[in-house]
């Protein structure tokens, strides 16, 4: 696909101003960086599971599901995690897929962790010490939604945007809303594929819907009450930080 969403009118700059409110490090990344944005449901509950587990125990879950991927032919399911866990896991990453299966009450299954250990990770939502994850303050404001530390997510991953354009516009109708997040990914994503760039913007839309804080009426793409809020305060932000 071409960079041809240049002439579109929803704002799709950056604003440097909110940056003052996270670490400088994250600040000079790029945007929408998570390839496989997880629900933050699925990153909460998580959170309380994974304390006291060892970083590498959960890094050799997330590579046992790569490294035993099957064929085009005959691909393998993880969809029944009482079954495959048993099957194709041993030791500590077995250990930890029972605990994460079980503890979220069969709501998580082990398999599809990636993205949200990719979350954790990037935005330090857990600490680690000698190698161990432990709980910290921004594991706790993670679990506020109304917080610095879902802001900076929510600002990085491009969840604000889609509530800031939706905001700004009352509604938007799928293409004008598609339009917009190719130009955001062309201009300020390391992502180049026009497939994943529209498969990152329906995550994020899921990732809202779940939230409340988006929905679609009659095929287009609005705030909720609750999204009309969050965005209402989201903004206050960047003029404290201005």
């Amino acid at each position: 696909m071409q960079q041809t969403f240049v002439e579109n009118k929803l704002s799709t700059q950056r604003l440097p101003d909110e940056a003052t409110l996270f670490s400088p490090s994250l600040a000079v990344e790029p945007l929408v960086r998570n390839p496989k944005l997880p629900k933050y449901s699925v990153v909460r509950k998580l959170l309380g599971i994974l304390p006291n587990v060892a970083k590498s125990d959960v890094r050799g879950l997330v590579d046992a599901k790569f490294l035993e991927a099957g064929s085009k032919e005959r691909p393998l399911s993880w969809k029944k995690p009482d079954q495959w866990i048993a099957a194709r896991l041993s030791g500590s990453e077995a250990d930890i897929a029972i605990r994460i299966w079980h503890e979220s009450e069969k709501t998580v299954n082990p398999a599809i962790i990636y993205g949200a250990y990719l979350l954790i990770n990037r935005y330090e939502l857990l600490s680690l010490s000698d190698g161990i994850y432990t709980k910290d303050s921004g594991t706790t404001a993670f679990c506020m939604e109304w917080s610095n530390k879902v802001f900076e997510v929510d600002y990085y991953e491009g969840l604000y945007h889609v509530l800031s354009w939706a905001s700004e516009r009352g509604q938007l109708d799928r293409s004008e809303l598609q339009a917009a997040w190719c130009e955001l990914c062309y201009l300020h994503s390391r992502m180049t594929s026009q497939k994943s760039i529209l498969t990152s913007l329906s995550q994020r839309i899921s990732n809202l819907k779940e939230r409340g804080l988006l929905e679609e009426v009659n095929g287009c793409i609005c705030l909720t009450n609750s999204g009309n809020a969050y965005t209402d305060w989201l903004h206050g932000l960047k003029i404290k930080a201005a």
